[in-house]
């Protein structure tokens, strides 16, 4: 599971990739906002699917190809 700051990490990820595929030059940082309602709840993952949750549909790089081709000027083309 993605809890705290290796969720906030990793959808800062994401977020990079998208914005690298579609050309955008841009500044992504992943934040805490502890004023937030739910942030325990982010924090310690009880948003995220338990263990037993059966998960459809592409994966998110699968999703990031269908979406947002790879370019040869893309700067991730070069990645896996």
């Amino acid at each position: 599971m993605l809890r705290g700051d290796r969720g906030r990490l990793w959808c800062s990820d994401r977020g990079r990739g998208i914005a690298a595929r579609r050309g955008d030059l841009v500044r992504i940082e992943g934040v805490s906002y502890p004023a937030d309602p739910d942030h325990a709840l982010y924090q310690s993952g009880a948003l995220l699917p338990g263990p037993g949750a059966t998960l459809a549909g592409p994966t998110f790089d699968e999703w990031l190809d269908a979406t947002f081709p790879r370019r040869a000027e893309s700067p991730d083309a070069a990645s896996p």
